[in-house]
């Protein structure tokens, strides 16, 4: 008859799910939300549990193995711009950290094995993907932006070099991508065209944005351009409500995991 001890299956199912998330989070460049990981484990440890309970044994079967996989990655990555991606990618480690840790130990893994092997193969993954690993260490703000009635909701990374500052004001400058310019603002087809003079003429045909852009010049690593610049009817970062930020709009402002450089 096979002992299986609660403890040693919900500690060892935990730690595998949880190092899982994380070398996951790392592929895909996404800031670490350990606790986002930490409750995605504790899921896949109770399923895990939940398994080896008499009359529950059809938990095993794959269709039942793709729906706790899909929820394991919600609960990780809900809300993701690429979800679908980091959902392939969830599967894709699972399948590799297992198939590795099979190859090495010939089928038999007591818990010891196997939470030694996947601390290893974490380690792996961390060095294989170094140069994800550092963009995703990069500190992202959450970040919720209010204009003429509307509000969207965006990732910006944190820049301690970009110090640029509305002369008028004195106040900070985001930039944000133009695809995010035009989710947040009701604005003619081509408004942020790239060229900031024909985009103050077009906000200023429009009834409702006529004054509420002006141009600040900056410089980037392409040379000095002119940015359509506004003033947000409402800001929040990490949670926290300001108003001395302005906003303006540049191609260059998003990349991976991120649409706004603050």
């Amino acid at each position: 008859m096979e002992i299986i001890y609660l403890d040693e299956l919900i500690f060892v199912n935990f730690i595998s799910d949880y190092l899982i998330c994380l070398v996951t989070g790392r592929i895909c460049a996404l800031p670490l939300r350990r606790a986002r990981c930490a409750l995605a484990a504790l899921v896949g440890a109770v399923y895990a549990f939940c398994c080896r309970i008499p009359g529950l044994g059809y938990l095993q079967g794959g269709l039942a193995k793709l729906a706790v996989g899909l929820l394991l990655a919600a609960v990780c990555f809900a809300g993701e711009r690429h979800f679908l991606r980091c959902a392939a990618v969830f599967f894709a480690v699972s399948a590799a950290f297992g198939g590795a840790v099979q190859a090495m130990t010939g089928g038999y893994i007591d818990s010891k094995t196997l939470v030694l092997s996947f601390s290893v193969f974490h380690f792996l993954f961390s060095l294989l993907f170094r140069g994800r690993c550092g963009q995703c260490d990069k500190k992202l703000c959450s970040v919720r932006l209010g204009f003429l009635g509307r509000s969207i909701e965006f990732r910006a990374l944190e820049d301690t070099g970009n110090m640029l500052r509305d002369g008028l004001t004195g106040y900070k400058v985001m930039l944000i991508s133009a695809r995010l310019a035009e989710r947040l603002i009701p604005c003619p087809a081509g408004l942020f065209c790239g060229d900031g003079v024909k985009t103050l003429e077009a906000a200023d045909r429009d009834a409702a944005l006529n004054g509420r852009f002006r141009l600040i010049s900056c410089r980037t690593a392409a040379g000095k351009a002119l940015l359509p610049l506004f003033r947000p009817d409402s800001i929040e970062i990490d949670g926290r409500e300001t108003a001395e930020i302005l906003a303006a709009v540049s191609p260059a402002a998003d990349g991976e995991g991120f649409e706004a450089i603050f």
